[in-house]
């Protein structure tokens, strides 16, 4: 490790009146814990002047010292400083006296002279514990703040949508956090997107690297994430800035249990080095699909599932955003007349509606691709519906992938019927009505939604009194 990453960030506090163990438990800690960044004070009487000056992550305090003894101070900053951690350590092995210790809000209690290894131990989870219990409370203040702090930071993101902005806060309130985040959703949905605005949320100017991990191990692994001396790999190139693993659930068995094993020491090896490096860049994941449910099926690490999943963001499917639709429209439309040099085109006013019927399995990447085809059939003329149904049918068939509205697949739509079953003249109300609703009241995307004719679904409404919205 660097002598000079200072780690943790905030020092530790030792409070003892013997300099000699003071001096010794610091060279101890450093030397077996990596813990280096570490304060002392040998006068009880000055430890709360000392923290008001200097902010720590832990105390480590003896409990029979002059002036303040242990217990004293224990209860004096439990008062002042409720949230700081607090280990007590005594050359007495008595129960009592460390259950009471406990009482008066200690985080833990060891004898001086044994247990040197639980105690390392017992500092690391302190640390953790207390990391987490700060974030846990940003998380809870920001969710409960219906505005955004930096609303120009999701400008890129294109949306309306009450889920989008539900992210947004959420996003907000992880920012600060040094624990990995986790996105997961369908294809083209915007996982990479948002990490990176996670990044500028976190530290704009800190360095942002991206890494497929599709496929990684074995000597891969090695050069990608660890690197060498000379050619430095991604956990190296992200220093004190953020790694965003893309595909993370299509690594390799042997590649989750060395990265489980990286993140869980929090340091890693370079190839041909024997001095470890300590792991200093953020961890930023996204998965196509929910790693629980591949530690369920035995497909994922439950170990690694754990170590990447304090903060899970479910990025939503177009599908679940339909009011976003005309926005995204407008964006990218804008976005292509001005790549190939033209005016842009007013799209159809039932553009929209059409869309929504389409379950496109690629989502606004699939989306975006749609209108670039179209544009592109349509050399510079005028953009009809007509257009981008044959757009989206060529796409979605090249693809390989089927949807309701496309009809691609050849294969009946599964309907679920919760209660009573209908009676079949029932039954055809119910799939006009969702036709109807499907398309906005669109009777021409309804009749391609239901493989009628117009006149056939205009006499059926007359006769049925199904409302037209």
């Amino acid at each position: 490790m660097n002598t000079f990453e200072k780690f943790p960030t905030d020092p530790i506090l030792l409070v003892d009146d013997e300099t000699s163990w003071l001096h010794s438990l610091a060279v101890n800690l450093e030397y077996f814990s990596r813990f280096n960044n570490i304060i002392t004070c040998s006068d009880s009487r000055e430890v709360i002047g000392l923290l008001r000056r200097q902010p720590v992550s832990l105390v480590l305090l003896d409990l029979i010292m002059p002036h303040i003894t242990g217990e004293d101070l224990l209860v004096q900053l439990g008062q002042e400083y409720p949230q700081l951690p607090v280990i007590v350590l005594s050359g007495l092995n008595q129960l009592e006296t460390a259950v009471r210790c406990m009482k008066l809000g200690a985080f833990d209690y060891y004898v001086k002279t044994s247990e040197p290894d639980r105690l390392q131990a017992g500092i690391q989870r302190a640390l953790q514990i207390a990391a987490l219990q700060r974030e846990n409370r940003e998380l809870t203040s920001r969710l409960l703040i219906q505005d955004l702090r930096r609303p120009e930071v999701f400008i890129p993101i294109v949306t309306r949508s009450p889920k989008m902005e539900g992210i947004f806060r959420y996003l907000e309130a992880v920012a600060s956090s040094p624990n990995p985040v986790t996105f997961y959703g369908e294809p083209g949905t915007g996982k990479r997107l948002l990490a990176r605005t996670l990044h500028t949320l976190a530290a704009p100017t800190a360095p942002c690297v991206s890494g497929n991990a599709s496929g990684l191990e074995g000597d891969s692994f090695d050069r990608a994430l660890l690197g060498s001396d000379s050619a430095p790999g991604w956990f190296e190139q992200a220093r004190d800035g953020v790694l965003i693993l893309e595909h993370v659930h299509l690594l390799s068995f042997d590649a989750q249990a060395r990265l489980a094993g990286i993140l869980r020491h929090g340091e890693f090896f370079p190839v041909g080095s024997s001095v470890p490096r300590r792991l200093l860049c953020r961890i930023y994941c996204t998965s196509a699909v929910d790693l629980n449910e591949l530690v369920n099926e035995c497909l994922f690490r439950r170990d690694l599932y754990f170590l990447l999943g304090t903060h899970q963001v479910r990025v939503p499917a177009l599908r679940e955003r339909s009011e976003d639709l005309p926005l995204l429209l407008e964006h990218f439309l804008t976005e292509v007349g001005a790549a190939v040099g033209c005016r842009r085109s007013r799209p159809p006013t039932s553009l929209a509606s059409l869309l929504a019927t389409y379950d496109l399995p690629e989502n606004i990447a699939q989306l975006r691709r749609v209108l670039v085809q179209a544009v592109a059939m349509a050399g510079g003329g005028r953009l009809t519906l007509d257009l981008f149904r044959r757009s989206l049918d060529g796409i979605i068939h090249s693809s390989g992938e089927g949807s309701f509205g496309s009809r691609a697949d050849n294969q009946p739509a599964t309907l679920l019927i919760p209660g009573r079953f209908p009676t079949l003249s029932e039954a055809r109300e119910l799939v006009i009505r969702e036709a109807l609703r499907r398309s906005n009241g669109n009777q021409t995307i309804a009749t391609r939604l239901l493989g009628i004719s117009q006149p056939a679904l205009s006499l059926h409404l007359k006769k049925s009194s199904t409302p037209d919205r």
